[in-house]
């Protein structure tokens, strides 16, 4: 079992207009410092691994690339790779959409991850990722999931329909969010649990079927001027040892109300509507 295309050390590859269909292992492994810039190519059905792999501080442009079907995922990044997707369409994998871990670094802008059956964007372990203008909808598990001590930044994105939350932020990850919507997801909007923390600027987090934001213990988020709205819980949740600021939001018609709060010394509130 091979991969379709394995690129190392200081070679580069620029690739464009193909398609790796069915390989013993991933369609695309760039590794030890390599470079790839691959253009308008999908990759599909791979039998063991994923579609576009990155490993040990290579660097892998992707542009108008489409990934599906694979066994492993769509794109992995690992051990501080540098991974750049502009457009495409990552979906119908039965793993994970987008994977980075291990400090590597991602930039998304105007990608489209849906359907697929695992979280369409996990970042784990110190990795930073990016997201501009990404549509992330009908995946069956999470939208974004962060954990150990990763850091995402997502801008103007749009998270809908997702089978669990729209963002999970844990274990000391920092999610933070600018004009995006999180909606009408099969769980609560967006999570912060186990210590993990963002900031939601300016967000809509509406239409989920469990609560709008709900904060676990030990977290503390920051929302501020969001509309929190439609959901069937409440519009946020915070259980106890669960803190944050929450300010000029708006939280009203939520099927069980704007507010639950386990300590209400522990949450700063100021010109919600409602505010308590």
């Amino acid at each position: 079992a091979e991969s379709g295309i394995y690129v190392k050390g200081t070679a580069s590859l620029v690739l464009e207009d193909s398609e790796l269909r069915s390989n013993g292992l991933v369609g695309i492994e760039i590794r030890e410092g390599a470079t790839a810039e691959i253009r308008r190519t999908k990759a599909s059905g791979q039998l063991k691994g994923a579609g576009f792999t990155l490993h040990e501080k290579s660097r892998m442009l992707l542009e108008g690339c489409e990934s599906f079907g694979n066994a492993g995922g769509g794109v992995y990044a690992f051990a501080d790779g540098d991974l750049e997707m502009r457009g495409g369409t990552i979906h119908d994998e039965p793993a994970t959409g987008v994977f980075t871990n291990g400090d590597a670094r991602a930039l998304l802008t105007d990608v489209e991850l849906r359907g697929n059956t695992s979280t369409a964007l996990a970042v784990y372990g110190g990795a930073i990722c990016s997201a501009l203008r990404c549509r992330i909808h009908d995946n069956l598990d999470f939208g974004v999931y962060a954990e150990d001590k990763a850091r995402v930044t997502l801008d103007g994105c749009d998270l809908a329909g997702n089978g669990a939350e729209a963002i999970s932020s844990r274990k000391g990850a920092e999610v933070n969010a600018t004009k995006s919507k999180f909606r009408d997801g099969k769980k609560n909007g967006c999570v912060f649990a186990e210590g993990g923390t963002g900031l939601l600027d300016d967000c809509d987090i509406l239409g989920n079927a469990l609560d709008g934001v709900l904060v676990g213990t030990p977290s503390a988020p920051t929302l501020h001027l969001c509309s929190v709205h439609k959901n069937k819980g409440v519009g946020i949740r915070v259980e106890k040892g669960g803190k944050g600021l929450f300010e000029r939001c708006d939280l009203t018609d939520n099927g069980r109300g704007a507010w639950d709060v386990d300590d209400a010394g522990a949450v700063d509130r100021k010109g919600n509507r409602p505010n308590k």
